[in-house]
């Protein structure tokens, strides 16, 4: 029984050993440095991976350690990554937007505009939506402010929030008196 129950454990040892083989085969892209670094997947396996490193770039190299950075609906890694503070409380809004109202997260936005938004592509359909700003309520009120207030400045990819293709939007909030409601 020891000798059949060894073999057995043995067996799914070895299926496991090389399902995560297979699986960890095609994360060879680096996002990331020193204690930050992250394994992600090959770009010609996911795109995301290297997208979010062509955003850290361009962020990295065109803001000012000082500029404040949204990323919506989520990716606070990016944030964190850059070291770009997110003036507001808000993190996950597609989420966030269910607990705390559509509403009360705008006007925070609009109390403490950051310098820059960055749109991340994110299918949402779990909660309900296929997209951020689909629907009322869902961030449609979010996304129209951001398109009064800021103005693209790179596009990484497809267009975000729009179809199933992955991309990124970096926008630059447009110089005003005071911010626009």
């Amino acid at each position: 029984f020891r000798v059949a129950m060894l073999i057995f454990l043995l067996a799914g040892l070895a299926r496991l050993t090389i399902q995560s083989a297979l699986f960890y085969e095609d994360k060879d892209f680096t996002l990331g440095s020193g204690g930050d670094r992250m394994v992600t997947y090959n770009p010609k396996v996911d795109p995301t991976g290297a997208a979010m490193a062509s955003a850290m770039t361009w962020i990295e190299t065109r803001t000012a350690p000082t500029n404040t950075l949204a990323v919506i609906p989520e990716g606070v890694m990016l944030n964190y990554l850059t070291r770009h503070e997110n003036p507001t409380p808000y993190v996950v809004f597609a989420f966030e937007v269910w607990a705390y109202g559509e509403e009360n997260m705008l006007t925070a936005y609009k109390k403490n505009p950051p310098d820059y938004i960055v749109l991340v592509h994110r299918d949402t359909t779990e909660y309900g939506h296929p997209y951020f700003g689909a629907a009322k309520g869902f961030g449609l009120d979010v996304i129209e402010w951001v398109q009064q207030n800021y103005q693209p400045v790179e596009q990484i990819g497809a267009e975000p929030l729009q179809s199933g293709a992955f991309g990124i939007k970096i926008l630059k909030r447009l110089p005003s008196e005071a911010p626009a409601n």
